[in-house]
């Protein structure tokens, strides 16, 4: 049974609309977007990939 708030790389490239491989660059020079380890395995959290949409939003007024 698969979490839905835990993603693989996959469900986050297709969450952010972006290629999986600009994910495997993030990892690789440590960018912005947070990940999990577990073992060997890579997942996102839902809540981490929210956060940082709303980081890159540009002209939001509060």
């Amino acid at each position: 049974m698969q979490n839905p708030e835990i993603m693989t790389t996959d469900d986050a490239a297709a969450y952010l609309s972006v290629n999986k491989r600009k994910l495997q660059l993030d990892r690789v020079t440590k960018r912005a977007i947070p990940f999990i380890k577990i073992g060997r395995l890579v997942r996102y959290s839902k809540a981490d990939l929210d956060a940082y949409i709303s980081a890159q939003t540009v002209g939001k007024t509060a």
